[in-house]
């Protein structure tokens, strides 16, 4: 969308030395830190305990981090020089949520923290300032969720993601392109299992593509959709779309966005154990709504007989002969009952329950597990 005129005179005003003055006084904003080994490349790790059940050996290529806006400007100054050099240099992305509301909560998100009550008024009187009524009205009278502060570097890129919330993305200055796929593109994409520490990102490097490993990603050629946004423009990124953002040459190098984030839709985040009682799929199912049907698959094995078993699980599913056949543990057993009884009621076609089944577990699984074939499944 372009004209909107969502950030205001933002898009002149937003430089780093604007951003320090204004923001100085704020204590921390999150910083994520790559060396020079990293490319540039941003990518998202969940390391809770609970988004690494199975605990998958995972090599970070980036660090989460706290400082002042100073302190990273220096920074990202510092790196502009070492590369402007011909020498390896860190990479710096912030990013902040500067206003935030619980879901429950009824109106508009409120200051994170203390942003915009004794600190950072200046930049916070610009945010007052944005058309939130124009974004309330393109965004059909709903309320944001979180408005997030993204600053960067050109050169630095996120790799291919997507996420369960629509994302109403205004540039502000410098310039990002923006590659875009349908959510039915997943199966060419091969995004990590759901109890993955990168869950919802590619396993594709986009950069060196294994098309031995992950051989549907050479059919995504001529499929994407490709944009570059400049100062004043906004992308409307729906939930489940998949994204891969590069940021551009830009004036001083520098980059400024601002995420406008709202809730993810009920059926995203619905209990695959109630039932009816708790998700409506459309049939046939189609686009974004495929694709968290099938994260409810891998919830419902997992929920049922653990993480580690979600790809045997939906391999035994996927075909005719019965647990029991195979000796599986009975919690294995009552597992693929209860995913068959689910999937029967959205797929009842035994060919388009398969096809949909086998998106799941093709190239996903990858190095992670031993092969399901030479596994020794418990009795």
């Amino acid at each position: 969308v372009t004209g909107s005129q969502l950030v205001g005179d933002a898009t002149e005003r937003w430089t780093f030395e604007y951003l320090e003055h204004s923001m100085d006084d704020v204590d921390n904003f999150y910083v994520l830190c790559a060396p020079a080994e990293s490319k540039g490349r941003f990518a998202y790790y969940d390391t809770k305990p609970d988004k690494n059940p199975c605990g998958h050996p995972v090599t970070k290529t980036n660090v989460r981090v706290e400082m002042r806006f100073r302190e990273f400007r220096r920074k990202v100054e510092e790196s502009r020089q070492l590369r402007s050099d011909g020498k390896k240099a860190m990479s710096y992305y912030l990013q902040s949520a500067v206003l935030h509301r619980e879901e429950e909560d009824v109106g508009p998100p409120k200051p994170v923290g203390s942003f915009g009550v004794t600190c950072a008024l200046h930049a916070a009187s610009d945010i007052k300032k944005f058309r939130w009524d124009w974004l309330r009205d393109a965004m059909g009278g709903r309320h944001v969720l979180m408005c997030q502060l993204f600053c960067g570097q050109e050169g630095d890129f996120s790799p291919c993601h997507y996420d369960p919330q629509d994302n109403m993305f205004a540039q502000v200055r410098g310039f990002k392109r923006v590659l875009l796929f349908h959510p039915r593109h997943i199966r060419s994409l091969y995004p990590w299992p759901v109890h993955h520490p990168q869950d919802r990102q590619s396993r594709v490097d986009f950069d060196a593509p294994d098309l031995t490993n992950f051989p549907k990603f050479a059919e995504l050629e001529g499929k994407g959709l490709e944009t570059v946004v400049g100062p004043g423009d906004v992308l409307h990124i729906p939930p489940g779309w998949w994204h891969h953002i590069e940021m551009l040459p830009s004036p001083k190098g520098e980059i400024v966005s601002v995420s406008f984030w709202y809730p993810a839709p009920k059926w995203f985040y619905g209990d695959p154990r109630l039932g009816e009682a708790s998700l409506r799929w459309d049939r046939p199912l189609f686009g974004v709504r495929r694709n968290m049907f099938q994260r409810c698959v891998e919830e419902l094995s997992s929920q049922i007989a653990g993480p580690a078993e979600v790809q045997n699980i939906v391999r035994v599913a996927m075909g005719t002969r019965e647990p029991f056949e195979l000796q599986l543990a009975p919690v294995v057993c009552q597992a693929i009952a209860n995913v068959r009884l689910f999937v029967h009621a959205v797929f009842p076609d035994e060919a388009e329950r398969a096809a949909m089944l086998s998106e799941i577990v093709e190239g996903r699984f990858l190095g992670l597990f031993p092969p399901p074939a030479t596994r020794r499944l418990p009795c």
